[in-house]
């Protein structure tokens, strides 16, 4: 649990940020020499404070959509939660379906250990386990405050910062995937969040060791869901960009110090994976099947329930009887295959999941409707968000050009291999941190005219 202290640590230990976060509330004097409590708005831990209650008491509401018994409790964190039973039950890193008992390189380590932690203390799909699980998301999702703040401070100024920080408290996706989700959607989202501070740190020079903690942060990422390098190779090459003046040799040591960290984190799952399946498996080895899933020729939702086997017993038997590397092999074969026969069909497909993903659209057709009732208040609400967005990266562009770009490659690179399998909104939710920041800036930028004040960002 030393992640929920690295904001922390990253502020006050490595001075990563000035002196402008203060308690929650501090004394002023009045009249006649009493004092009185006044909020400081701009104070992350306030920010992150009334984030955190916002998602607890979300959580303690609707903790209970966890607890539908069917398929032993298949709803309380799907293929993760099956997983962490069986490490719960002493049967190690296995059984990632109901009805498949065998090894398993499905998802990546860190969440599944870190939620059958969680049963060995609570019980499994307990209760406690359920209030338990949420509470850490809500953790971390209110974390993720600290680096949005800090991101939009160094990138559009202190009071763009504030804004920014403050709408990722009351962000509405937020507070569900932290309250609802037993994923690990909301560790990733602070971890790539860190990771992209710690990018903005680096460029403008730092310590060695922080070099050697921002190889160790994207392990730990890399470890939670590995979609996350997607973006450390365009934040890799923007950092050298930026310090090109203290020469490459600088760089490429500091670099190698990073990697050095990043091989020797990663390097156990890698080697466990190739006793377990005698071949090298980096990270996870589902990619066939999210593949096949999305390129099967069913339009009639964003997943379809009949491709995975979960929820079809053909597929499970197939799994079962071929065992998980060769069930996936053969999932990625028949995917390849129906897009090389239908490559017009795949472009409209992948151009309907990139509009999904920052819309929320995919049909109005009344069997989706019926299985989807949020579809029509996610459009309204997720539509007008990619608009100001874009209005937000415009105008963000003009006012301290490059110094956007990592915040762009976060948005530009971290979905694609979602538009080329199938989408779901919480895929997103690593960057929209990113997204949040933008669309505060260009609200921020709004309001500042509105008032007749210049909307410069500030120093």
């Amino acid at each position: 649990m030393m992640l929920c202290f690295l904001p922390f640590l990253l502020r006050r230990k490595f001075q990563l940020t000035g002196n402008e976060d203060t308690a929650i509330g501090h004394a002023t004097p009045t009249q006649g020499g009493a004092t009185s409590l006044r909020w400081n708005w701009s104070s992350t831990t306030l920010i992150f404070a009334a984030a955190l209650l916002i998602r607890l008491v979300a959580s303690t509401v609707l903790y209970g959509l966890q607890m539908d018994p069917r398929r032993d409790y298949w709803e309380f964190g799907w293929e993760t939660g099956r997983i962490a039973h069986s490490i719960s039950a002493g049967k190690g890193f296995s059984a990632p379906v109901y009805g498949y008992e065998g090894p398993t390189a499905w998802m990546a380590p860190v969440y599944p250990y870190l939620l059958a932690g969680v049963f060995r203390v609570f019980g499994d799909f307990s209760k406690r386990s359920a209030l338990a699980i949420l509470g850490l998301n809500s953790i971390f999702s209110a974390l993720t405050c600290f680096p949005v703040f800090h991101i939009a401070r160094r990138v559009l100024g202190p009071r763009s910062a504030i804004w920014a920080g403050w709408a990722w408290a009351v962000y509405p996706f937020a507070i569900y995937f932290a309250s609802v989700r037993v994923w690990e959607t909301c560790l990733t989202t602070l971890l790539l969040s860190l990771a992209l501070w710690l990018t903005l740190v680096l460029a403008d020079g730092a310590r060695p060791i922080l070099w050697a903690i921002y190889g160790g942060l994207w392990a730990v990422a890399a470890l939670t869901s590995p979609v996350t390098l997607s973006v450390l190779p365009a934040l890799a090459a923007w950092i050298f960009f930026r310090t090109r003046r203290n020469g490459a040799a600088v760089y490429l040591t500091r670099a190698m110090v990073s990697g050095m960290v990043f091989l020797i984190l990663v390097t156990p799952w890698f080697v466990r994976n190739f006793r377990t399946f005698h071949q090298f498996v980096p990270f996870r080895d589902n990619f066939g099947l999210e593949l096949r899933m999305g390129n099967n020729g069913d339009t009639s939702d964003v997943y379809v329930d009949w491709a995975h086997p979960a929820h079809n017993p053909a597929e499970l038997h197939e799994l079962v009887t071929l065992g998980e590397i060769a069930y996936f092999q053969e999932k990625k074969a028949q995917a390849l295959d129906f897009i090389r026969k239908k490559p017009g069909f795949f472009l409209w497909i992948t151009a309907r999941r990139f509009v999904f993903l920052w819309t929320g659209f995919w049909s109005l057709r009344h069997d989706f409707l019926a299985n989807e009732p949020f579809e029509i208040p996610d459009v309204l609400f997720t539509t007008p968000m990619a608009i100001v967005m874009l209005i937000g990266m415009k105008q963000a562009w003009h006012a301290v050009g490059n110094a956007t770009l990592p915040l762009l490659f976060c948005i530009a690179l971290l979905p694609g291999i979602y538009y080329l399998t199938h989408v779901d909104l919480h895929y997103r939710h690593p960057v929209d941190p990113v997204v949040v920041i933008f669309v505060a800036y260009a609200i921020r930028n709004a309001w500042v005219r509105r008032k007749g004040a210049s909307f410069a960002v500030q120093a």
